[in-house]
């Protein structure tokens, strides 16, 4: 398999993040970043952690192998799963 650049990697996440209908306000209160930390991630500015593509491949459900590549499926799957998360202040 090829490297995948983080440009790549954010595109292949973006796909998927909106065939799936959430938003990035959604993704990062899941994975504990402010919006704008995880806009970087989608933009290619910064990596994702593995523990977030981890993440994110359950969300999506695909294996974490679909989002290190660049063709991306569209086709969201039979149920969309809706995101549970505590707020803490």
């Amino acid at each position: 398999m090829p490297a995948i650049t983080k440009e790549q990697l954010g595109q292949a996440v973006r796909t998927y993040r909106l065939a799936r209908g959430y938003r990035q306000e959604d993704l990062a209160a899941l994975m504990g970043y402010s919006r704008s930390a995880y806009s970087n991630r989608e933009n290619g500015t910064t990596w994702f952690h593995v523990n977030d593509l981890l993440t994110l491949a359950d969300l999506f459900g695909v294996p974490v192998s679909a989002l290190l590549t660049t063709s991306v499926s569209k086709k969201p799957p039979c149920k969309i799963r809706r995101l549970r998360y505590n707020k803490t202040i």
